[in-house]
């Protein structure tokens, strides 16, 4: 019967159908994927992750003591358009390379970015940046940016900040995140805030006193 159906086109036209034929099978096969190779959503892609106590007190006051006894410099990063990016951000910086005294540090950073990431899912290698300890003055500021970007900082997954100083010992300061859900207000001291590097973020003016906060980032494969 179905030759007999065939038959009766032309050979071109024929070898046109037998073609659309494998074509077919072979998208059935390619789209036809286990259950486990199917892509899942991730509600989690845009939330903030809180640890609270994840730094005791006094492990805060040692990454201050460290960190203060490495060279620091201004927050500014662009010195050809130092004023310009002033507006943007304002404090005083420590880059942290890594070192035997610093290894519980990264040990402990480490251990977080893994727990975290189980609900984030990235594909994640490790610490490719210095650690980074700055310190915000009354009206230094980071206004809206985001951590991930073009060239080096395109391998950036995930972000972490930690709060090195006591909530009581500033005002303004916040860390605000913007349009996510979910966002963790609390900065007690010892606190980690965990995020994908790709959301937008801000410090606010510090009206008083001093904020101090460990930075680092998570570096991974580019998302594509």
């Amino acid at each position: 019967m179905c030759f007999l159906l065939f038959s009766c086109f032309h050979p071109f036209v024929l070898s046109c159908l037998v073609l659309v034929m494998r074509l077919g099978a072979v998208i059935v096969m390619q789209t036809t994927k286990p259950p486990e190779q199917v892509a899942q959503p991730n509600e989690y892609l845009n939330t903030v992750s809180k640890y609270q106590g994840a730094f005791s007190p006094e492990e805060c006051d040692a990454v201050i003591q460290l960190a203060r006894a490495a060279p620091s410099q201004d927050g500014v990063l662009d010195s050809k358009h130092s004023e310009n990016y002033r507006k943007t951000r304002s404090s005083l910086v420590h880059f942290i390379d890594y070192s035997p005294a610093f290894d519980w540090v990264f040990a402990k950073l480490r251990d977080l970015t893994i727990n975290a990431n189980q609900s984030y899912r990235f594909d994640i290698h490790g610490f490719r940046e210095r650690l980074q300890v700055a310190e915000y003055g009354v009206g230094d500021h980071f206004d809206w940016h985001l951590d991930l970007s073009g060239g080096p900082t395109s391998t950036r997954k995930l972000s972490v900040s930690v709060f090195l100083s006591d909530a009581a010992d500033y005002e303004g300061g916040d860390l605000e995140f913007f349009r996510t859900p979910a966002c963790p207000t609390d900065r007690k001291r010892g606190t980690a805030i965990i995020f994908p590097s790709y959301l937008p973020h801000r410090v606010t003016p510090v009206t008083r006193g001093k904020r101090i906060s460990l930075v680092a980032w998570i570096a991974g494969p580019p998302f594509r």
